[in-house]
């Protein structure tokens, strides 16, 4: 799946939308980059490749991915 170019912004905008209604973070997950990118209102958004593994705050603390498993082999 490819996004179109302009697909982003509309992400974004709805990335804003949830922070802003107090959720404290938002995941978005890229198959073309096969990366994730991780918002939180108080810290700037961070980047996870595929090499990588996610790891979560409270109430899911001890949850580690792998981010090549969100993707298929």
């Amino acid at each position: 799946m490819r996004w179109p170019a302009d697909r982003w912004p509309k992400v974004l905008t709805k990335v804003s939308e949830y922070l802003n209604a107090e959720v404290d973070l938002v995941y978005v997950v890229d198959p073309q980059s096969q990366s994730v990118f991780a918002y939180s209102a108080d810290q700037p958004g961070t980047v996870s490749g595929r090499d990588d593994e996610l790891t979560f705050p409270a109430p899911l603390s001890g949850l580690r991915i792998a981010v090549r498993r969100l993707f298929a082999p």
